[in-house]
């Protein structure tokens, strides 16, 4: 597999040619204009026809001529920018049933940035730095770091049966909440369960529940339906103080 740069005229080698009679003998003096060349990318998914035209041996837009020294039949196939003005897989067949075995080549075209990063030192790969960012503090503040020493609403936990550890538990009752905070010893949480569906719950935790880095949550109940459940716990990690 080979890279072209999109929009961007090129030449490639192609080859070898080889005599299609023994399969053996190098073909190094062609009449390229008896040839066919066909050209094909999978633009977006869907292969495209770019090229079925016989190469030009000189000033035309697809010339292939024998390279110079070159003993084991192998040409230098030019490009034009419009050929190669797509994105994705390629492959590319050059044909003379009376003279030579077909030659066949693949590429995958690729943005002039990307080529470029990875095949010059002109260029580094984009990034979108403000869409990251801005996901990134999406998920650091509702997901995964919720603020210090704020109150937090509606974190999830599911209380399951403690008869088989697995059937979900509804209409919970006689709950209770504690908490440890940054390590120490369990004390009442303060904030509010509320009944979702299907077994899960969610807690509206107080400022108070929050004011620590490290908070560990247990809720238990005494009933519910199909009985009591186990304890469930719930680890949050904030986001620092305010």
């Amino acid at each position: 597999m080979r890279y072209l740069k999109e929009n961007t005229a090129t030449r490639v080698t192609v080859g070898p040619f080889l005599d299609k009679t023994d399969g053996i003998t190098p073909e190094i003096a062609l009449t390229v204009t008896a040839c066919l060349l066909t050209f094909v990318v999978d633009d977006a998914g869907v292969p495209t026809l770019v090229l079925d035209v016989a190469p030009t041996a000189s000033a035309g837009a697809n010339d292939m001529v024998h390279i110079t020294s070159d003993a084991a039949g192998f040409y230098d196939l030019e490009l034009a920018a419009a050929n190669v003005n797509y994105t994705g897989r390629a492959i590319l067949a050059i044909t003379d049933a009376a003279v030579h075995l077909p030659v066949f080549h693949e590429f995958q075209i690729v943005s002039a940035n990307v080529y470029d990063s990875l095949f010059t030192d002109g260029d580094v790969l984009d990034v979108n730095t403000t869409t990251i960012a801005a996901a990134a503090a999406q998920t650091v503040r509702d997901e995964i770091l919720p603020t210090q020493n704020v109150a937090f609403n509606n974190l999830p936990f599911l209380w399951v049966a403690a008869s088989d550890h697995v059937t979900p538990v509804t209409s919970a009752t006689t709950t209770s909440v504690t908490r440890s905070i940054d390590g120490g010893a369990f004390g009442s949480g303060t904030g509010t369960i509320n009944e979702v569906a299907n077994g899960m719950y969610s807690y509206d935790a107080s400022q108070a529940d929050m004011n620590g880095g490290v908070i560990i949550f247990r809720f238990a109940a005494t009933g519910g339906t199909p009985g009591a459940p186990d304890d469930a716990f719930v680890t949050v990690i904030t986001g620092g103080g305010v």
